[in-house]
């Protein structure tokens, strides 16, 4: 689910995570290397919301 997630990322030109790829592409990283690590931080970014454990006190 991620993985195809992490392909159309990069395929959206000036997006956050295109930029996230293209710096681990720069820092010496494959293709498929660089895609898993943008797929892991797409987990990190959607399992505490999907486990509905996200709460505003950690942002205050």
């Amino acid at each position: 689910m991620f993985y195809p997630a992490a392909l159309l990322a990069i395929k959206r030109a000036g997006g956050p995570l295109r930029t996230s790829y293209e710096c681990e592409r720069v820092i010496g990283k494959g293709h498929v290397r660089a895609l898993i690590v943008l797929a892991r931080r797409l987990v990190l970014v959607k399992a505490p919301i999907r486990d509905n454990r996200f709460t505003t006190k950690a942002l205050a």
